[in-house]
């Protein structure tokens, strides 16, 4: 069974590659432009993985983050953090605290963050 990977992304380019480049691997995606949105589509959709821009619309990545890392219903979901306007050490270790279970930073390089996403998922899995 494909893993799910809801993709929380407010640029429509990089969320199309992202979009592109997952289900080229075998996930099935949901995507999301804004935080609110979001949420409502992990409550409904219950995605294995939320690849997370910190910086969108209506709920910021931080705050999406820490509700879905303190509900004790989602809080199994891998949450993988991308960051790039505001992004300092401080952000990557803010992210941490919230739950996060890796941070990137734009530009990053899809086959590192496709090698993390897959080794998360084995870890949670236990494989």
């Amino acid at each position: 069974m494909a893993k799910k990977i809801l993709i929380v992304e407010d640029n429509i380019v990089i969320l199309t590659m992202q979009k592109q480049i997952f289900e080229m691997e075998g996930y099935d995606i949901i995507t999301a432009q804004e935080g609110m949105d979001a949420l409502k589509k992990i409550h409904h959709e219950s995605p294995d993985i939320v690849l997370l821009d910190v910086n969108i619309p209506g709920m910021n990545g931080f705050e999406l983050c820490r509700q879905i890392k303190e509900d004790p219903n989602l809080s199994h979901i891998i949450v993988v953090m991308i960051s790039a306007v505001y992004y300092s050490e401080e952000d990557a270790k803010k992210g941490m605290a919230m739950g996060a279970d890796a941070y990137f930073t734009k530009p990053y390089e899809n086959e590192l963050l496709q090698a993390k996403i897959k080794e998360l998922v084995e870890a949670r899995d236990g494989k």
